[in-house]
Order: C-alpha cells, then structure tokens, then sequence
C-alpha cells in the first residue's frame, strides 16, 4: 500500500522521480528479502510472545473460524460472508488448522496471521519500489515502521485481523514497477495476481482501489494483478448486495450527515494516525481525556501545513502519487465510518475520543509512513542515504516506543477448553445427543459457542434463571450461557446465542403470559434482520398459555432472538418457548 500512488503518478520510466544524491542501489538479492521477512516475523512475536508462548484464539478466530469450521467442516465455510463479506483467506486457513489437533488451532491460527503480517510489510523493501521512495534503507525502515511503530494492538497475532496487512500486500503489489528491458516472470505475474484476488476476497477495504484498478487496465500496466483484485472487488460487491442475511445501515445523507463522517475521519485520523504514530498510542489517549484541545488543533494544522509544503514542493509526477496516496488512507477510513453502523459516534468529539477501531486506521497509518518518508528524502536529498534512514527512525521513534508491546492474552486455559470441544466434537461424530458448550475466548465477553444436537429444547425460567430442556428430559437440563433478554416500550425479546445450530430450519412455539388483554405478534431474526426475519399476524390475547408459533432459518451465527411485539394493550411476557428443528 506504501506504493500504490506510484502508478497513478507519472511515465513509466521515469515515474515523477526527482533528484537524489548519487550512490549506487545494492543489487537485489532474494536472500536479503527472506532475511528481512524472517526478522519482521519475530519482531510480530517480540511484540505480542504469547502469539506462540500462550497460543489462544482471539475474538472472531475462535468464535467465527474455528467454530465455523468445526460445525461444518471441509470447504462448506470458506463462501460464507461475515457481516456482508467474504472472509476467504481467513476460512481457507481455519480449514487447513481443521486438519490437526484441535488444541493446535490456536498456534496455527497465529503463525499465519504472523507470516501474512509479515510478507505484507516486507514486500516494499523489494527494488520494485525505488521509484516511490529511492533509498532502499529507507523502504526497509518503512517495512519495519509498519510492523512495530503504529498502533495495531488488535491486529497483532490473530488471524482475524490479518486480512489488514492482507489488504497492504495488495496494495504494495499493485504499485510495483519493473524494468522494461528485463521481462517479469510468469511465476512472479502468477502469484501477485493470486494474492491480489485473495486479498480482495478477505478484506472489501481494496473496493477503494476501483479507479486504479481501471487505470491499470486501460493502460496496460501491472494488469493480472489490477483484473485479478478488479475481480475479487465485484464478487464482494456483489455478495454484499446480496447477502439477505445482511442489512447494511443507511448511508449518511445530506450536509450534516457528511459533516459527521468528515468530522469523524479527521479526529480519528489525529488520535488514531498522526499522533499514535508518531509520539505512541498512550500519548495519543492522554491528550484526548485531557480535553487537551489545543494538542489537538496544533496537531492538524501542523498536518496540514506539511502536506501544503509537500504539495508546492513536489514535482507534478510525485505531487500526484502524494495526491493517490492521500486518497487511498483518506477512503480506506471513510469505508468502515460509512459500512459499519456507530463507529463514526466513537470519534465525534475532538477530545474524549471512545472507539480505538486501530485497525480501520491501518492503511492510512502506512500511507503516513510513506509520505514521511518521501518528504525526508526529497527535503535531504543531498544527505547520506544512512542519514536519511537514520532521520526516518528518528521521527518514529515514539511511535516504536509507546506501541510496540501489545498486551498478553488473559490466559483461558484452552487446553481445558480444547478438551471440552473434543469431547462434543466425537459425541456428535458418533450421533449421541450432547449438550451445548461454551468456551471463553479473548477479549472479554467474547467465546466459542457449540449448539446442542438435541432436536427439541424448552426453555424456561423467564426472565432471570433461564433453563432449556432437551426433549423433555428434566435430568438433562442445562442453564443457558450467553442469552440476553431485555425489552422496550413495544418489546420483550430473548437472544439465545448457545443452542441452535448453523443454517437450520426450526419450529418456534412461544406461550405467553399478559396481566390483561393485548395485540402481539412473534418476531423470529437472527443477528441481523435478513433472510431470517420472520414475523407472525398480530393476534390479540388475554391472560397466561396464550400460543403464538412461526418458522424460522438461523443465521451464521447461531444466533435467534425471538421478540413479542406489543401493537397495543398490556406488555406480554414469555412463560416458555419450544424450539423444535424440522
């Protein structure tokens, strides 16, 4: 991604370059190459040590992956979208992990997300780049920047978030330049392309990379990797837009909606991008709960003049890459803040900033990087190129200093966990009736959850004790983990996260308890409203064993929350809701 400006900028062989001072570029050695991804791979493990130490699963690694590929099995799971995309890379991992022990899966799980973060902040140390940034000790601190200097708390070690550096591979790929005298490989061509489809396949960030893509194409350049990454935008473009099981939150409309955004990407990029870059993430939240607003504004117009100085002293070729570069970090956080519902409330004061979000901000912490380096290089080029790297670490030094450890995991014992799921995983090879099983994951509040595999659960004990039985069989019941009932002026809801299985059709039969009479109607959704939403007529009821019934398809998530919506009269409550799978 540090790169990807280059190809929009200037001719092919001289690409906008400007003076630099006159020692020879090193020959390029593929030795050194695999030295420098080793080296980022253990500074990903110096970072985090329980990445390999204390392997655990983090956040959507057990609870979607792991779990996904459990329940299913094979490569059914790899075409499942996440929130609306599709996640390939991540899924083709976990299905690999699904091949050994399952107390191996969270080492496997973190190896592959250290050696994707590591081949994606390693690629722009290759000669391919010297048209962006000249010096190659330059591009190699820049590769190191962007495994240890910005704050990526929540990307470090976890397959989950890998699809970040995924995306920067992609996008660092998508800038390269060869030599028009020596012919590319097909080997090489072959494998850029590969990774660019799969990169577009995992993270839908890369829709962002549209304009270049065509821009490529039309120019015939670097073009099995712009139609590949073309490719694997439209098929996530289109499985967004397709996906019932998904609503996506409306887009912000009219002047002080896009204030809102525009706002939002600005404080979020001072706190998120600049300031966590350069002095650490710590200095960047002390200044946000100081309500230190000058900090603040003396950080954006001190970006702001730079970038003006930047623009007037660049030449047109390089003015434009800085321009392309500007646009990628500004739209890859534009993104999230528009597709992902409330993010953009997280960053709506310019002081008591609430929502960390790191990764969203990644992209545009590397184009920061790139752009530091490039007005280093420019503004010295009369230096040393050691100087100039010297002065690159320099300016990130706090950056490196207040991110570069990340917390260990809360330790969960998964070896205890991975014993629990063994056993529910042969139980159910073996077609014997197992109960649910939840094993706790971090962070907090989040963890794998097995359904059980019985055909029939009543679930009792409204609203504090909440109790299902299988089939009838009292001596079998089990408390239910992880469900949430609430209800509003209008609702009474129960979210039953723990019990059902994948993709199942189910029964549902509510009896209902009203203290006088009243209109309802059964609301059946999974996580999202969707595919799965159903809802029955409104019917009017009196008193206690009033029955309302529908039909209803999980979602991927196991999840069902089942709702009684008041049309008018007293609240309803539920006595006991009989779960059947058809």
């Amino acid at each position: 991604m540090k790169g990807l400006a280059a190809r929009l900028g200037s001719d092919r062989h001289t690409a906008g370059r400007f003076a630099v001072n006159a020692q020879s570029d090193a020959p390029f050695s593929w030795a050194r190459f695999a030295a420098l991804f080793l080296f980022l791979c253990a500074l990903f493990v110096l970072r985090k040590p329980d990445t390999l130490l204390n392997p655990q699963f983090w956040a959507e690694d057990g609870s979607l992956l792991f779990h996904d590929q459990l329940v299913e099995g094979g490569l059914a799971p790899v075409l499942h979208a996440y929130r609306g995309y599709l996640i390939v890379n991540s899924r083709l991992v976990a299905a690999f992990a699904a091949l050994f022990p399952v107390v191996y899966a969270p080492l496997i799980y973190n190896l592959a997300a250290v050696a994707i973060a590591a081949l994606g902040c390693s690629l722009f140390a290759l000669p391919w780049y010297r048209h962006l940034v000249h010096a190659d000790s330059l591009r190699v601190i820049l590769c190191v920047a962007a495994a240890g200097a910005l704050s990526t708390d929540s990307l470090a070690g976890n397959l989950t978030n890998s699809q970040w550096y995924l995306a920067l591979a992609a996008l660092v790929l998508l800038a390269r330049e060869t030599s028009p005298s020596e012919p590319v490989p097909i080997w090489q061509t072959t494998l850029c392309a590969l990774t660019g489809l799969l990169a577009a396949l995992t993270n839908p960030v890369l829709v962002v990379t549209t304009p270049i893509c065509i821009w490529l194409l039309v120019r015939k350049r670097n073009r099995a990797l712009a139609a590949a990454i073309l490719a694997g935008v439209i098929v996530q473009v289109v499985r967004f837009r397709l996906d019932s099981g998904f609503t996506t939150p409306p887009v912000p409309r009219g002047v002080a909606q896009i204030d809102h955004l525009a706002a939002a990407a600005v404080i979020g990029t001072v706190y998120r991008v600049i300031l966590s870059s350069i002095a650490g993430s710590k200095v960047s939240e002390f200044f946000s709960h100081a309500d230190a607003v000058g900090a603040f504004l003396c950080t954006l117009i001190a970006a702001v003049a730079w970038l003006v100085w930047l623009c007037l002293r660049l030449d047109r070729g390089k003015r434009l890459q800085a321009g392309v570069a500007v646009y990628i970090g500004t739209a890859s956080i534009l993104l999230p803040l528009v597709a992902r519902g409330g993010l953009s409330n997280g960053f709506a004061t310019v002081t008591r900033v609430i929502e960390r979000g790191e990764q969203y901000f990644f992209i545009e912490g590397c184009m920061l990087l790139l752009l530091v380096a490039v007005s280093i290089e420019y503004a010295l080029r009369s230096c040393r190129k050691s100087f100039q790297a010297v002065l690159l670490f320099l300016v990130l030094a706090g950056g490196f200093a207040g991110n570069f450890a990340v917390l260990p995991f809360v330790d969960l014992h998964w070896r205890e966990g991975a014993a629990q799921i063994d056993a529910w995983r042969i139980a159910r090879a073996k077609n014997a009736l197992v109960g649910g099983v939840t094993v706790l994951l971090n962070p907090e509040d989040w963890a794998i959850r097995l359904p059980t595999t019985y055909p029939e659960l009543t679930i009792t004990g409204f609203p504090d004790h909440v109790i299902a039985t299988p089939g009838g069989d009292a001596a079998a019941a089990f408390r239910v983990q992880g469900a949430a009932i609430g209800s509003s002026a209008d609702s009474t809801y129960v979210d039953l996260p723990t019990v059902l299985g994948i993709n199942a059709i189910y029964r549902v039969r509510a009896v209902i308890e009203t203290s006088g009479g009243a209109t309802v109607s059964l609301l059946a959704h999974g996580e999202v409203a969707g595919r799965n939403r159903v809802e029955t007529a409104p019917v009017t009821v009196a008193g206690p064993n009033s029955v309302l019934e529908t039909q209803v398809v999980t979602d991927d998530t196991q999840r069902l929350c089942i709702h009684i919506r008041r049309h008018a009269g007293d609240p309803a409550a539920f006595q006991s809701i009989t779960i059947t799978r058809l």
